[in-house]
């Protein structure tokens, strides 16, 4: 049996107005849309859900026992929808979050703004700190969550993570430098070359 919110749409839109062609004009498709919908769920069911007329259609008595569950099915699908916005809205606190000073700029500042829509009665407190602070205020719960690089972490056995992006190795070269033209690189290829590196992160 494969029906869908559609069929059900259409099975009440025709029990409240009697009518096929009421109803495929309240639902704003055609008639044989809403005869082909109600037939699926007749065949898929093995009962009759109408008598049918010249003058339209009455509900028999599956129909009538099925109509009250099928408006149940849309009302719950309705607050289905409504439910993750009301959240949304009713949810209402403080957050410290931690970053180390280049998550802040690549990462989190852009994301700041969205969150903040989405979750207008969160009060979101941005504090900056090295990643050695960032694990001891964890582990002291002086900080609700931060966002850092995850390797190497010294208490990695102690905090929860959540990988959010793996990012790419790649090395920067001058334009004249031998291996430009490499196909692959190894560490032990770059072991003996001066580097600039992160003094953070």
């Amino acid at each position: 049996m494969r029906v869908s919110l559609r069929h059900f749409r259409f099975f009440v839109a025709v029990a409240e107005t009697g009518q096929v062609s009421k109803a495929a004009a309240a639902l704003f498709t055609s008639q044989p849309a809403v005869t082909e919908a109600i037939k699926k769920l007749e065949t898929d069911m093995g009962v009759k859900l109408f008598n049918r007329s010249p003058k339209g259609v009455t509900l028999t008595y599956e129909g009538a026992i099925f109509l009250q569950h099928a408006q149940n099915v849309l009302a719950a699908a309705v607050d289905a929808m409504l439910a993750p916005q009301q959240v949304q809205r009713d949810m209402a606190g403080e957050l410290t979050l931690a970053c180390t000073h280049t998550v802040a700029g690549y990462f989190v500042t852009p994301l700041l703004s969205r969150f903040r829509r989405i979750f207008p009665g969160i009060k979101v407190n941005l504090v900056e700190f090295d990643r050695p602070e960032i694990e001891r205020r964890i582990l002291s719960g002086e900080i609700d969550l931060a966002v850092c690089l995850l390797s190497p972490l010294q208490h990695g056995d102690k905090i929860e993570t959540e990988l959010l992006v793996r990012s790419k190795r790649r090395l920067w070269l001058p334009a004249n430098h031998r291996l430009l033209d490499a196909r692959s690189i190894s560490l032990s290829d770059i072991q003996t070359e001066p580097y600039i590196m992160l003094a953070i992160d």
